[in-house]
């Protein structure tokens, strides 16, 4: 809670009300409707809706070159 703005600021993903291992689950069943309804909105960051935070989403989990 502390670090919540910058967080945003950073545009971290946060995610409330699963764990890991549900977020991993998630993550391999590619449920990107599921995770999206976690996800935490946090200030400084830009607001999304759903489909916005799908596509963040994917972003953040495509392969590194």
């Amino acid at each position: 809670e502390e670090h919540r703005e910058r967080y945003g600021t950073e545009d971290a993903v946060v995610f409330d009300g699963i764990d890991f291992f549900q977020v991993w689950l998630l993550l391999m069943s590619k449920r990107w409707h599921t995770l999206a309804r976690h996800v935490v909105q946090l200030p400084g960051a830009p607001q999304r809706n759903q489909s916005e935070i799908i596509a963040w989403l994917k972003s953040r989990t495509e392969p590194i070159d």
